[in-house]
């Protein structure tokens, strides 16, 4: 019964059986905690961030609202994975045109759902872009959280510089040092 709900929760999610963790993948993965990672461009003055999360079956998922690469065009929303986290980092290197993404912060976590996390990012892509309170940044804070419970405190970055909230808050709340890759 369970392999049928992750089959038909995958499904809704438009992912390949093989992206979707199985009962074996699960198994001998279950001793890594869950890990989330807030990824920085950055463009000047504000900043700009994607998400990354750690799936059940130890691959990453990420993704973020960019820029388009066309000029008066909305700006594109994007998921990748499921990569190893070291291919998921050369798949945001090549996403944002103004500037590209070059360093990461990250945090573990006790509980996890990455198929949540996904639904969560597919979900707020379909709000209408807002400077303030539907961007970048706080699509990514709302996809993390759907990720963990143990996130739920994090601030949302509504009216809040990426930029900032990934130097200062991220400091602020615990998260690691940034790594640049």
């Amino acid at each position: 019964m369970r392999r049928l709900v992750t089959i038909a929760v995958c499904a809704a999610l438009s992912l390949t059986l093989a992206s979707c963790p199985s009962r074996a993948q699960t198994s001998s993965t279950r001793l890594l905690p869950g890990r989330v990672c807030l990824m920085y461009a950055p463009v000047p003055v504000i900043g700009h961030v994607g998400w990354a999360v750690r799936a059940e079956n130890g691959l990453w998922y990420g993704g973020g609202t960019d820029p388009s690469n066309r000029w008066f065009q909305p700006m594109r929303n994007w998921i990748a994975g499921p990569y190893s986290f070291r291919r998921l980092l050369a798949t945001f290197h090549g996403q944002n045109p103004i500037s590209a993404y070059r360093s990461f912060r990250c945090r573990s976590v006790r509980s996890r759902g990455s198929l949540a996390a996904l639904a969560e990012f597919r979900s707020v892509a379909r709000w209408p872009y807002d400077v303030v309170s539907s961007n970048c940044l706080t699509r990514s804070i709302r996809t993390l959280k759907a990720y963990s419970g143990d996130l739920s405190e994090m601030p949302s970055g509504i009216a809040q510089r990426p930029s900032d909230y990934y130097h200062r808050t991220l400091t602020v709340i615990g998260w690691e040092n940034s790594r640049n890759w």
